[in-house]
């Protein structure tokens, strides 16, 4: 929500159980972990000895980050020679090789003042620990940064209150800095745009690594009290600009819409400022903006489980749709299998990604050379996006399946 109006007096917006508004920027303890706008504090500090160290992939010297995976039941699968597959050619039977696929980044920019209802700051942070906590969610590497106060976009970029790393190893740097008490504005634009430059970096320096950023959020908000006003078109206009990087940054929104209270402090202090602006229709226009549709929402009926589920589907619908193809494999003889599929499971393979069309399966290299990629058409991509219980399996030692 806005945290502020110009015209109600600053006594009357400091409220003990809705701290809508940047009263002054005081630091917030609860035991040994602190926050303020712009410190990581100890929660920060302690992120998994993994975050941030990289490792050679050993294809051409690129930097992997340790401990990251593709996650998920479509990540990678280690090598079984035993392990066999039927092919399009009755007469020829595939061995399953290892699948690599490339990890994903996702930096959450959660909102420090989700205030609609007393006790929805505690739900919606065990949600977050959930996804932390949660086997689907192992070997995505997240980091997290709580946006309040700071006007600013460099404190959003280079000073996370976790530091980004894999799951399950940043699980408890992650649980940690949920122990802190909520801020007192949310200001989007500047939280917005440095995510967005903090993910660009991360980008260049781990080049096999899909980055996005993601918002959890329960409005379109900003803080007149202490920054400039923007609009949501301009946080549209970042969000957009993030897409057009190379390589491209998308931002998914992560939304609890709930409706603004008709009594309380919250409803006295929210609907002058909001007074004809839809602030979730805005949330789904810096979403579309951001290159993923429409805002994903959260299930107001049980809000921890509801945002581990939305930002589990934010992991499937982000995940990167390629695969690394082992150098000792013959790419002639090689394969691919959709997992459940009908028949043998195979699906065909393709020229290039403009034979892929928009509703078929299909597969393609996009490099034939030594650092060969397997990525999937935009319909399988599709398909594997829509649960985890889909996966690919690479397959060798037949002439592959075309069309």
């Amino acid at each position: 929500m806005m945290r502020a109006t110009q015209f109600l007096a600053a006594s009357a917006l400091c409220l003990p159980t809705f701290a809508l508004i940047g009263c002054g920027r005081t630091v917030h303890e609860v035991g040994q972990y602190s926050l303020s706008d712009g410190q990581s504090g100890a929660a920060a500090t302690s992120a998994s000895a993994g975050s941030g160290a990289s490792t050679s992939s050993g294809t051409g010297g690129s930097q992997r980050e340790a401990g990251s995976s593709g996650g998920g039941n479509a990540g990678s699968t280690a090598a079984d020679a035993s392990l066999t597959h039927a092919s399009s050619d009755p007469k020829c039977t595939y061995t399953e090789v290892p699948a690599q696929r490339h990890p994903l980044g996702m930096y959450i920019l959660m909102d420090a003042n989700i205030t609609l209802q007393a006790g929805l700051w505690e739900l919606a942070t065990q949600g977050l620990r959930l996804f932390a906590g949660d086997g689907r969610s192992v070997g995505t590497v997240v980091g997290v940064r709580y946006y309040g106060n700071d006007c600013a976009p460099d404190p959003y970029d280079t000073q996370p209150n976790v530091t980004d790393g894999p799951l399950p190893q940043n699980a408890v740097a992650i649980e940690n800095s949920t122990k802190i008490t909520q801020l007192q504005a949310s200001e989007m634009l500047p939280a917005l745009k440095g995510g967005l430059s903090h993910q660009g970096k991360r980008a260049g320096l781990y080049p096999d690594t899909k980055q996005i950023v993601t918002m959890i959020s329960d409005g379109f908000t900003q803080d007149l009290w202490t920054c400039a006003p923007y609009l949501p078109s301009n946080v549209a206009d970042a969000a957009q600009a993030g897409l057009q990087r190379t390589p491209p940054i998308e931002t998914y929104i992560v939304a609890l819409k709930l409706p603004t209270p008709s009594t309380g402090p919250a409803s006295i202090i929210v609907d002058p400022v909001l007074k004809g602006l839809d602030r979730f229709s805005a949330l789904d226009a810096i979403a579309a903006a951001g290159g993923t549709h429409q805002s994903i929402n959260i299930d107001p009926a049980n809000v921890p489980s509801g945002t581990n589920e939305a930002l589990q589907a934010v992991r499937r619908q982000a995940q990167p749709c390629d695969w690394l193809v082992p150098p000792a494999v013959n790419k002639d003889t090689l394969g691919v299998a959709l997992q459940p599929g009908t028949g043998t499971g195979e699906i065909p393979k393709v020229a290039n990604a403009a034979a892929c069309g928009s509703t078929e399966d299909g597969w393609y290299f996009d490099d034939p050379g030594a650092r060969a990629h397997v990525v999937a058409c935009p319909a399988t991509c599709a398909t594997l996006g829509q649960d985890d219980a889909h996966g690919i399996a690479l397959l060798s030692g037949c002439q592959p399946k075309t069309r």
